[in-house]
């Protein structure tokens, strides 16, 4: 696929670096706004693994995650012809979804991948990515990917100003929407979604966002931060440790984008 660079300041392709972003990368905040962390694995499994054999990914898993239900696939399609034109939906059997009691860790075992999520509130990273490394290990051995097409992690954040006052979006993100001055300055609501190479041979950035209503009152902002890398990796002894450093290059560059994103007024609502 081509890539055409928009103009102006997005036309150059630099290095980016997300140490030099801030300097206390990854600070651990009190009050993180995170609401769901995400961790992606996106493999397809042995020829001869099926939806049901990949429930013994499970087993001994049952007091952690007791509850079950299937994952489908669905894809859609329409049809034009001259005489008409006809629309049609299917879905198909692609895993199962295994979550908490609490519901504040969920994941994901399929025929394409593996996903692990923790829900709010969320700890910090060294417990989030240990148990999502000890679950994909066990999908690993069960459903025996001969490669790993593409790794992500995903923040979801959830910033939630100060009930009963104005919403400026500048007091919180330095990524935003900006409108024409001839316009009308007071949005009732917007969505931003942009995609981005983080410097040459580094993750791929997709970022979200937009309003929704406070859990209090009012009004939120979420930030969505997904960065993946896309190159194939092929399944050896030595997966793990292959795993580990990019899942910690990724996590070095969601945070450098959460920090790039947010003003210091944002900072202080976490603190």
């Amino acid at each position: 696929m081509t890539r055409h660079h928009l103009s102006g300041t997005l036309g150059a392709c630099m290095p980016w670096d997300p140490h030099l972003v801030s300097p206390t990368l990854g600070r651990r905040y009190p009050n993180a706004p995170i609401v769901e962390a995400v961790m992606d694995v996106r493999a397809a499994v042995a020829t001869e693994i099926s939806v049901d054999g990949l429930k013994e990914v499970h087993q001994g898993e049952e007091e952690r995650y007791p509850e079950h239900q299937l994952n489908f696939l669905v894809s859609g399609g329409m049809l034009v012809n001259q005489a008409d034109v006809t629309a049609g939906a299917s879905k198909r059997l692609n895993g199962h979804v295994y979550r908490r009691a609490d519901v504040t860790q969920v994941y994901q075992a399929r025929l394409d991948g593996f996903t692990f999520s923790r829900l709010a509130p969320y700890e910090h990273w060294e417990a989030f990515f240990a148990e999502g490394m000890r679950l994909w290990r066990r999908y690993a051995v069960i459903a025996r990917p001969p490669s790993v097409e593409r790794l992500a992690l995903r923040y979801i954040n959830r910033i939630d100003p100060p009930v009963g006052q104005p919403v400026e979006m500048s007091d919180y993100l330095l990524t935003r929407p900006e409108m024409s001055p001839l316009l009308p300055q007071t949005l009732d609501g917007f969505f931003l979604n942009a995609q981005l190479s983080l410097g040459d041979g580094g993750p791929i950035l997709t970022l979200i966002e937009t309003v929704v209503p406070s859990p209090t009152g009012g009004v939120s902002l979420i930030l969505d931060i997904d960065v993946a890398y896309t190159q194939a990796l092929r399944v050896g002894d030595d997966i793990d440790d292959i795993l580990t450093s990019r899942f910690s290059s990724l996590r070095d560059a969601k945070n450098g984008v959460f920090e790039a994103c947010i003003t210091d007024r944002a900072r202080s609502l976490f603190l």
